[in-house]
């Protein structure tokens, strides 16, 4: 943040607000999140009732589930995973469908790319590697890969 005297997380992770990504099945998102990422579970929240139901677009006794994910002790940076629960595997709220469920693409940066990298092989996490050549502020290279939700992930060297 411009002015401010936080570092910069060991993640390399640093936003101004939560990342929301809709998701179907959360015990692999959240092992993911867990294992791969490195974040912590914060919150865990199960949203139901009348106003939720109203307010997202789910039928009546459906109800919302929030996890909230961060790097311990670092306020920015947040993943929020929501899934909706009670709904059989029907698509219920249709702005949920690929291209529309909230994030799906997140960038971020890491001094020792080659050791995220050797991370995400013991994961047995598939990647890609690539190279950005000449951009506007530098070259670049780059880790690719997704979360179990299909959420594309970019992970770039610094310097």
């Amino acid at each position: 943040m411009i002015g401010s005297d936080r570092p910069i997380p060991k993640s390399g992770l640093y936003i101004l607000v939560p990342l929301v990504c809709i998701v179907c099945d959360p015990a692999a998102e959240k092992h993911f999140i867990d294992m791969v990422l490195g974040l912590s579970l914060s919150h865990n929240n199960v949203l139901e009732g009348p106003e939720i139901e109203e307010m997202v677009g789910l039928p009546t006794g459906c109800a919302s589930e929030v996890s909230i994910w961060a790097e311990p002790g670092q306020p920015l940076g947040e993943v929020e995973l929501v899934t909706y629960q009670g709904t059989d595997g029907a698509t219920r709220y249709p702005r949920s469908q690929p291209g529309a469920r909230g994030i799906t693409h997140l960038n971020w940066w890491r001094d020792d790319l080659e050791a995220f990298a050797a991370h995400l092989r013991a994961q047995g996490v598939p990647h890609e590697s690539s190279k950005v050549e000449s951009s506007l502020f530098q070259s670049s290279f780059s880790l690719i890969f997704h979360s179990p939700a299909g959420l594309r992930l970019e992970v770039h060297g610094r310097g």
